[in-house]
């Protein structure tokens, strides 16, 4: 009876712990600084399924002190975190903060170079859908100042 327990508690474990799909953008992810880059997976987006868990690897930044800023019009579709760790594809480590947890279609993480890799995890998804996101790395200060100029040039 002992071991029957164990089994079930096991199985109830393993399946309550899906894996995460990772998501492979065709072209790859830059992590140089510029403009917004689609996510796609060659001129398509990418299709996701409502039971499904999906996760994009970001390379970490050349330097310190950098935000990951990432716009999709389906962000309130779904739940999504980054996360600069991910073991196995089914557990992950600490999350990463959204400095726009607010906005409707933007998320912005500060990263750092300390890390190889952060992963962008997706989960919770509302409906099927077609995942209609871009990104860009950005200096911290400079997108702190860009966000900030209109509000700076109403004091000149």
């Amino acid at each position: 009876m002992k071991y029957l327990l164990i089994l079930i508690a096991a199985t109830w474990l393993l399946n309550g712990c899906a894996a995460y799909k990772q998501l492979e953008p065709k072209p790859p992810i830059v992590s140089s600084e510029g403009g917004f880059l689609p996510v796609r997976d060659d001129d398509q987006p990418f299709e996701l399924k409502k039971e499904d868990k999906y996760y994009i690897a970001f390379p970490a930044p050349a330097e310190n002190n950098f935000y990951l800023v990432v716009k999709t019009p389906n962000k309130k579709g779904f739940a999504s975190f980054l996360t600069d760790a991910l073991k196995d594809e089914t557990s992950y480590g600490k999350k990463t903060a959204d400095e726009y947890a607010d906005s409707a279609q933007t998320s912005v993480y500060a990263i750092h170079s300390t890390r190889p890799s952060y992963y962008l995890l997706m989960e919770d998804l509302r409906d099927n859908f077609l995942l209609q996101m871009e990104y860009r790395y950005v200096p911290q200060w400079r997108f702190k100042f860009v966000n900030k100029y209109a509000y700076y040039r109403e004091f000149i």
